[in-house]
């Protein structure tokens, strides 16, 4: 499921590309394995996780992002209906006169007279049941996402869903209602932030976020290193021949005639490497039994 299919026979593909596809159709998705998601925020699934995520993966990134109250408030922008939730374990800080039992894992209080929280009183509902709590991770390439259900809300037939989805920052999680032939309804949260990440984020079986300084990804972190270090060798190179050689101007600069040269010596070895590619190309496309005509040169005399 949610693989292309190929419309073409792939016999005349080469060897080299064949392989390529599997290997992409291999890893481009992989969902439905049961998994629990505990309130310390780490994943733990029946068959052990993923081999993209064999170093773990803890949610509780996001715990640090709550309101000042100490939950999440998502706002549903088309009905006016505020959900109120953790992102990792029943809500219990709020709570709903009309769904008293058990212990929800998000509530909501309706646009149309809703009461505010913490103890609201009524047109207010559990969107599902923590403990009937399902999680499966959908993994498409390198990027992956987390999905949770939590049927048996109440009153009436009500149904959660928790979306956790790779992001760069973390943002407040979003809300839509879905009511299905006016029996059941269904809810849709969702957050996005970088402790799903696979690189940088929560991930790890320690939890919390892996960020690089001040916030920075690890890719923008290495970066900066190496203009640093870039910046420390010019100066460094440049000190040193001005004092003890005494050059000054572009003549100062560290390792001159190598920098200068280094683009012709490119620009070669990315010729020699095209002339390579199309004799490997050519030799392909001729048909077997058949040669290269001799050049002028090596013609027998």
């Amino acid at each position: 499921p949610g693989m292309l299919r190929p419309s073409r026979r792939a016999d005349g593909l080469p060897a080299a590309l064949l392989v390529l596809c599997a290997l992409l159709g291999a890893g481009a998705r992989a969902e439905g394995q049961q998994c629990t998601l505990d309130p310390s925020c780490a994943l733990h699934c029946a068959d052990g996780l993923p081999e993209q995520l064999a170093a773990g993966l803890n949610l509780s990134g996001f715990n640090k992002h709550f309101n000042a109250n100490g939950y999440y408030a998502a706002l549903d922008t088309e009905k006016g209906d505020a959900y109120y939730l953790l992102p990792c374990s029943a809500i219990t800080s709020v709570t709903c006169a009309d769904a008293m039992e058990g212990t929800p894992a998000a509530l909501t209080s309706f646009a149309d007279g809703g009461t505010s929280p913490p103890h609201m009183q009524g047109n207010c509902a559990s969107c599902g049941m923590w403990s009937k709590q399902s999680c499966r991770i959908e993994i498409n390439g390198m990027a992956f996402s987390i999905h949770c259900s939590y049927p048996g809300g109440s009153p009436g037939q009500r149904s959660l869903t928790v979306h956790y989805h790779c992001a760069e920052e973390y943002a407040l999680p979003t809300a839509m209602q879905v009511d299905v032939a006016g029996v059941r309804t269904e809810y849709d949260i969702t957050f996005r932030g970088p402790a799903v990440c696979p690189i940088g984020g929560g991930g790890g079986p320690g939890g919390g976020e892996e960020e690089g300084w001040g916030g920075l990804s690890w890719f923008s972190s290495l970066l900066l290193v190496l203009l640093g270090l870039a910046a420390v060798y010019i100066g460094v190179g440049y000190a040193y021949n001005k004092n003890v050689h005494g050059l000054s101007g572009t003549e100062a600069l560290p390792h001159r005639e190598f920098w200068l040269e280094l683009p012709s010596v490119l620009s070669e070895a990315c010729a020699r490497t095209g002339r390579e590619v199309r004799d490997v190309l050519r030799s392909w496309r001729r048909p077997a039994g058949v040669t290269e005509p001799l050049a002028p040169s090596d013609q027998p005399a």
